[in-house]
């Protein structure tokens, strides 16, 4: 009876297996009857065979937008992935690809990807304030929350510029490449919060982010002028530097500084700012640093070597700093000192170079040799070489200090007033009628020429007026030398003159007219020491 059950039993049990065993086959038939109608439709929908292999995320342009769902007045914001991995086209901003393994904010901030956090951030501020002007979380638990995403946001912006603004500060030890391409990665998030910013404009101060605007840029800039004059305040010389005035010491230290800084800006740095001259932005920067130092300078008293360091420093030294990085527009920057400071320190040292020019040229007379020297069988003397020479050298250094040939005139009034002394100096010697007066005036005849040569030459330097004045006294002065060696002659000659129209001068005529150029051709041999540009005849002794 019990095997007869237990029969039954498993009659059963292999009824029902057979019963579900066929409605499982009615089903998985009817299961693939849809998804083969469904791919006719559509093929695209078709997966790939390999189910197990894994998927690679692509991470989305960052140029690419989209619509806000929001009602406000924000129109486009950049779409940022909530998950940023590092693939091949990652690897264009600055990110090391690797693993496809998803980077959050903290790391990308870590390894110095800010352009990178800097777009998760967005994200997270464009989906949070979204939210926020479509109504949603009217309840208390969706408000809390979403004041909880805020603060946490707030705080993530803060630890990012952080880290920014400790990056752009250490501007000026940025050598290498990593240090470079982290520089890059702040100026690019700079540009892309001021983008953000942009997109704001418009918006009701209660809709829009408490922390938008960021000015990034203003901030920026700022920071690179507090840099620019920390480093220009603490500037220093070697201590080898063999300086004794403290003013120089002051502008020598700040004009060394600033140099070094823009060859460092134009060889490390200017590659981080791809879309700025940043060498003329820090030359801005520096002028402004330097043009205080040298204006509050001026406002001394200065002695005449500092002022003439200060002059050097405006018009010689400081433009071929500038000039050393090519990409600089010097001309395009203020002044260093105004006109009212800056002419009564051309106005000191215009007087100096006269006082200095006075004395040397009231010397030099003195100091000239009594004794002509015999040079290639003329007489000649080094006066007029060493006063042309001193004075075009004195001219030459105010005209590239000055820049100017009319205040250069007020120099070579100094020569009118040499030209006076000298004057008298001549007169002196023949009036004395020393055994060497013969060859003391043949020598000076040269120097008066020379001086006539020079004045002639350089007659841009001198006022019409001086020019006319100095010409005048070299002329006189040589018909006063040339008078010492003419009355001797004529007076020679007076006897022979005195035949001249005579009776005995119409009987024997060749005899008078030989007597008088055997004279005459006597009197000429005693020239014959004398330079020969001084013999050319125009009459009998005049060049």
């Amino acid at each position: 009876m019990a095997e007869s059950q237990d029969a039954k039993c498993q009659e059963d049990i292999s009824q029902k297996s057979s019963t579900a065993d066929h409605g499982n086959h009615k089903m998985k038939e009817l299961f693939l009857r849809m998804k083969i109608k469904r791919r006719e439709k559509d093929p695209e929908t078709e997966c790939p065979a390999d189910t197990s292999r894994t998927m690679t995320v692509k991470a989305p342009s960052t140029e690419d937008t989209v619509t806000s769902t929001s009602k406000s007045k924000l129109k486009k914001f950049i779409k940022v992935p909530s998950k940023i991995f590092k693939t091949k086209e990652q690897t264009e901003n600055n990110v090391v690809p690797s693993s496809e393994t998803p980077l959050t904010f903290k790391q990308n901030l870590k390894d110095q990807h800010f352009a990178v956090a800097g777009r998760q951030l967005i994200h997270r501020e464009e989906r949070l304030f979204s939210v926020k002007q479509d109504g949603v979380g009217s309840s208390k638990s969706l408000v809390e929350e979403k004041e909880d995403d805020k603060e946490s946001l707030r705080k993530d912006y803060e630890e990012l510029y952080e880290a920014v603004w400790s990056t752009v500060e250490n501007t000026f030890k940025v050598q290498t490449e990593e240090e470079k391409k982290a520089l890059k990665q702040a100026v690019q998030l700079i540009q892309e919060q001021e983008q953000q910013d942009r997109r704001w404009e418009g918006v009701a101060e209660k809709e829009r982010p408490p922390w938008r605007p960021q000015c990034c840029k203003r901030t920026h800039d700022s920071r690179l002028q507090n840099m620019v004059m920390r480093r220009m305040e603490e500037a220093k010389l070697d201590a080898g530097t063999a300086i004794k005035s403290s003013i120089e010491k002051e502008i020598e230290s700040k004009g060394k500084q600033l140099q070094d800084d823009l060859i460092h800006i134009e060889t490390h740095v200017t590659s981080c700012y791809p879309e700025e001259n940043l060498c003329q932005l820090y030359a801005e920067l520096y002028h402004q640093a330097f043009r205080a130092t040298l204006r509050e300078i001026a406002d001394y008293g200065l002695t005449d070597d500092d002022s003439l360091q200060v002059l050097q420093w405006v018009n010689i030294h400081y433009p071929s700093i500038l000039r050393l990085v090519r990409v600089i527009e010097y001309e395009q920057l203020e002044a260093l000192l105004p006109e009212n400071m800056l002419g009564p320190l051309e106005d000191q040292y215009l007087a100096q170079k006269e006082n200095e020019l006075q004395t040397w040229c009231q010397n030099i007379l003195k100091l000239t040799k009594p004794d002509p020297e015999l040079r290639d069988g003329y007489y000649v003397s080094q006066l007029a070489t060493n006063v042309t020479e001193f004075v075009h050298s004195a001219i030459k250094t105010a005209q590239n200090l000055l820049g100017s040939c009319s205040k250069l005139q007020r120099i070579t009034i100094q020569i009118k007033e040499f030209l006076i002394n000298y004057q008298d100096y001549l007169m002196n010697i023949t009036e004395d009628n020393q055994r060497d007066t013969d060859a003391v005036l043949k020598a000076n005849l040269r120097c008066i020429r020379q001086f006539k040569e020079y004045i002639t030459e350089k007659q841009e330097l001198f006022h019409p007026r001086i020019r006319s004045d100095c010409m005048n006294l070299l002329v006189s002065m040589r018909e006063h030398c040339h008078g010492y060696f003419t009355k001797p002659v004529h007076k020679d000659l007076k006897s022979t003159y005195a035949k001249l129209g005579s009776q005995d001068w119409l009987k024997h005529g060749e005899d008078v007219c030989g007597e008088l150029l055997t004279k005459v051709e006597t009197h000429i041999q005693q020239f014959k020491n004398l330079d020969k540009e001084c013999l050319k005849v125009h009459g009998v002794y005049v060049y």
